[in-house]
């Protein structure tokens, strides 16, 4: 389960802050992004990454602790590549 993975993916851009007129409004597109980290899961409708792993032996009763974890939808999916 230690398999490092590339994720790239689209994110939602949202502007809610500000009033924007339409003219404005055509600079908005979706965000381009890439994610490295340790494959926990992959189905059919998402993927799932985490940045950390702790092994925690003494803790929650011997399991594996993960940090910053990161669930993508398939749809949003531009790329994957396998680093190890």
């Amino acid at each position: 389960m230690d398999e490092i993975v590339e994720i790239s993916w689209l994110d939602a851009c949202c502007e809610g802050v500000n009033e924007m007129t339409l003219k404005d409004m055509d600079n908005l597109h979706p965000v381009p992004r890439k994610n490295v980290g340790y494959l926990i899961r992959q189905t059919d409708e998402e993927i799932l990454i985490s940045a950390g792993i702790s092994h925690w032996s003494q803790v929650n009763d011997g399991d594996d602790c993960y940090t910053y974890s990161l669930t993508v939808p398939r749809g949003m999916l531009t790329g994957f590549k396998r680093l190890t």
